[in-house]
């Protein structure tokens, strides 16, 4: 398994949308739009395996609080028991841990 932070020039991207409207009972609503705004600003994380999309993450960004938001967690039905959550919560935490300490460092 593989864990990538992806934009919407990403081969995965239109699988992630799919996804993303195939649960969206569960996820709540998200347009098209909402999708392309995040995957421009690089806030959608995959796990994939050689051409499949196993799941994905979109979060965004608070900067008021220095935080951030999950807004999907969605992994498909096919793949579920197997962490993959874990491991695209990890790949988040991750980067901005580096952040906050390249951060610290800076305002030493």
């Amino acid at each position: 398994m593989r864990i990538d932070f992806i934009n919407k020039t990403n081969k995965f991207f239109p699988k992630v949308v799919e996804l993303g409207k195939k649960y969206s009972a569960t996820l709540g609503f998200m347009p098209d739009g909402g999708f392309e705004d995040h995957a421009n600003k690089r806030c959608i994380i995959i796990a994939y395996d050689d051409n499949q999309l196993l799941g994905y993450l979109m979060y965004r960004e608070v900067p008021k609080y220095s935080r951030v938001s999950i807004v999907h967690l969605c992994i498909d039905e096919r793949y579920r028991g197997k962490h993959i959550p874990n491991n695209l919560l990890d790949a988040l935490k991750n980067k901005y841990k580096t952040i906050n300490q390249e951060r610290k460092h800076n305002e030493e």
